[in-house]
């Protein structure tokens, strides 16, 4: 992140900055006469309530209740406060000092290794039967817990329905799935649960051995528990092979909640296998009772381009969800491409129209498809709050945005993300705007996008939509011959600009490109790449990360409906999709994954508002992508080619 637009405060600090690293490092090393010399000339800076926390973190042993509830109430409104309760409660446990850890125990701030040590604080002061329950909860999870688990898990073992305790964690282990977990617990089951647990792992690999297994023919909790786990495992394979083994069992005393999971899995795959037998009418389960089943059912009658089934499984879909844009749009089109004659009346023509009138104002993707079955123009409207100087000094006064303000300014971006966070937690819309406004006028794109988010302030369009490290991005879209408008676009979505993003999957940095992604495409293009830490550097990020956007716009024609899908869910699925023959607008709405789907259909509005931006008139959708789509159809969008007037940010 540059700093260069932070305020001339930020060069006033500097030595104060100093002294604070040097006090944090000397307090970390045990130097306590330096850290308190250091600590002395801090006392004004916005960070000293960082510097008194650390001193007590790194003592935490010697540390009274009563310095703990002083710093509490004394510094209440930092994010310091749950995080320095926990370690000291975690000291206390490691010291086995059971009684006064039970008693200051917190429920609200604990993570799950302090209810564990909290379960087994329960066991050490002899509230057996409370500790039973806490541990109990503990232990009924699917995944492996914490090592401090350990000992509760011990003491659990002595309750009189520990075996059944087991049987059931195997079970929700196998749902995970997670094997090995399911395996080590054999040990604690009976001899025959031990048996009826190798079936359910044989069934569990080969679910098509559900129907008719020797051993699942007594009807009772736990052969139905298999034949239930075995059932949804088949309909992840083949819905309609796991309906007949449904129905192979229909005689058994399933209750309905059991036995609508095993149909709600059936229909969801049924669906995603397109119904190609019809199928779904043999279910007895009413789709329309879950909604996001209906609208898979939307999808695919979209898919199968049968206009009558769109309308009906609209109005199968409840009131409320069938009010919102995206089927209100699909309402209209179905009104005006229906095959029934009662639908083509002049009413119903009508009724099409107006709903897209209503939808053309919105700043959404189906407002803006809308407006271009309109030849309307796009709600482009940026009217942010009138926000007056003194505001924005008064806001950044504020301790806790000083504080913000600080770490950035010494890199600690997660904490001076958790800082802001906390502080305008507690902010007004109105105040949140203006921290939106005071985020953005230090180059913080990230929290300044999810402040106006925050703040609903939806008019705010400069600020939601930055032009964020704007020579980078259009050099390289020079580079890699892309519009840099896409690669803004796909930046805003992946990341919202944070340099330091790191997603669960691996992916890093401002274009979230995955550490694989980024040997390939360096060694493809002769960019010097030594190691994945560099995609957290923007400039470094944004290279390889237009370049392989380049590269996907070239694999499929430059296209950017199919490569912006393919950017994200990866240009082996993009393949496959595209054999769907289907109008543009259909293909997006049957995008398989919903992630996509909405990924797709954000970055095309935000490439469109970015178009806006540099001066360009561009579409949603460019006629020449509507050509691969539409397969002889007629084009359901008007031509809107971009105007180019500029050629800058």
């Amino acid at each position: 992140m540059s700093f260069a637009a932070f305020s001339e405060a930020a060069g006033a600090r500097f030595d104060e900055r100093q002294y604070y690293r040097q006090a944090i490092d000397a307090i970390r090393q045990g130097r306590k006469s330096e850290a308190m010399k250091l600590r002395s000339r801090l006392t004004n800076y916005p960070l000293f309530p960082y510097v008194e926390y650390y001193q007590l973190v790194y003592s935490i042993s010697q540390q009274t209740p009563q310095d703990i509830e002083a710093f509490a109430t004394q510094y209440a409104d930092t994010p310091l406060v749950d995080p320095l309760k926990r370690s000291w409660l975690d000291s206390l446990a490691r010291r086995g000092r059971w009684e006064p850890f039970a008693h200051h125990y917190e429920p609200d701030i604990a993570t799950t290794a302090l209810i564990c040590r909290y379960a087994q604080s329960l066991y050490q002061t002899a509230k057996i039967d409370d500790a039973h329950r806490v541990a109990q909860e503990l232990w009924l999870k699917g995944s492996s817990q914490p090592d401090e688990c350990d000992e509760p898990f011990k003491r659990l073992r002595d309750s009189s329905d520990f075996e059944n305790l087991a049987w059931e964690r195997v079970l929700l282990a196998m749902a995970v799935p997670n094997t090995s977990l399911a395996s080590y617990l054999n040990r604690f089951l009976s001899d025959k649960d031990r048996q009826l647990a190798t079936v359910l792992r044989q069934i569990h690999r080969h679910p098509n051995l559900v129907a008719g297994h020797q051993k699942l023919k007594v009807d009772d909790d736990r052969t139905r528990a298999i034949i239930g786990h075995g059932i949804r495992r088949l309909a992840r394979q083949n819905g309609k092979d796991a309906l007949a083994a449904l129905d192979h069992y229909g005689h058994y005393s399933f209750t309905n909640s059991e036995r609508t999971a095993m149909q709600r899995q059936i229909a969801s795959q049924l669906i995603s296998q397109r119904d190609p037998d019809n199928t779904i009418p043999q279910l007895t389960f009413n789709l329309a009772d879950d909604a996001d089943l209906q609208a898979r059912m939307v999808r695919l009658s979209l898919f199968r381009l049968d206009w009558d089934g769109v309308l009906a499984d609209i109005d199968a879909l409840p009131g409320d969800v069938q009010e919102t844009p995206r089927w209100q749009f699909w309402r209209s089109r179905a009104l005006s491409l229906s095959s029934s004659p009662t639908e083509q009346t002049e009413e119903s023509r009508q009724k099409a129209h107006q709903l897209l009138v209503q939808l053309a104002v919105q700043r959404d993707f189906y407002g803006f498809r809308a407006a271009d079955l309109l030849s309307a123009d796009y709600n482009f409207a940026d009217r942010p709050s009138d926000i007056s100087p003194d505001q924005l000094l008064s806001l950044e006064a504020t301790p806790g945005i000083q504080r913000a303000f600080e770490l950035l300014a010494l890199g600690e971006m997660s904490h001076a993300r958790r800082e802001w966070r906390n502080v305008t937690a507690q902010f007004s819309n109105p105040e949140k705007e203006i921290a939106a406004r005071v985020a953005a006028k230090w180059g913080w794109h990230h929290q300044a996008i999810r402040s106006a988010v925050d703040a609903r302030s939806w008019d705010s369009l400069g600020i939601r939509y930055p032009v964020a490290f704007e020579d980078d991005f259009l050099s390289n879209a020079r580079r890699w011959d892309i519009p840099v408008t896409l690669s803004l676009s796909v930046a805003r979505q992946e990341s919202m600009f944070m340099s330091d993003a790191r997603s669960p999957a691996g992916a890093l940095g401002v274009m979230q490109v995955m550490p694989a992604t980024a040997r390939l495409t360096a060694r493809r293009f002769g960019v010097r790449h030594k190691s994945h830490n560099q995609l957290l550097d923007a400039d470094h990020n944004i290279k390889l990360g237009s370049a392989y956007l380049g590269m996907m716009l070239r694999r499929f024609d430059n296209n950017r409906v199919i490569a912006s899908a393919a950017y994200n869910a990866g240009p082996g699925r993009a393949d496959r999709w595209v054999k769907h023959k289907l109008p543009v607008d259909v293909w997006i709405e049957t995008i398989p994954f919903p992630e996509t789907r909405n990924y797709v259909q954000r970055v095309l509005m935000g490439a469109a508002i970015y178009s806006r931006h540099i001066g360009e008139q561009q579409p949603l959708i460019h006629e020449r992508e509507l050509t691969f789509f539409t397969d002889g159809r007629p084009s359901q969008l008007a031509k809107r080619e971009p105007k180019t007037n500029a050629t800058t940010l």
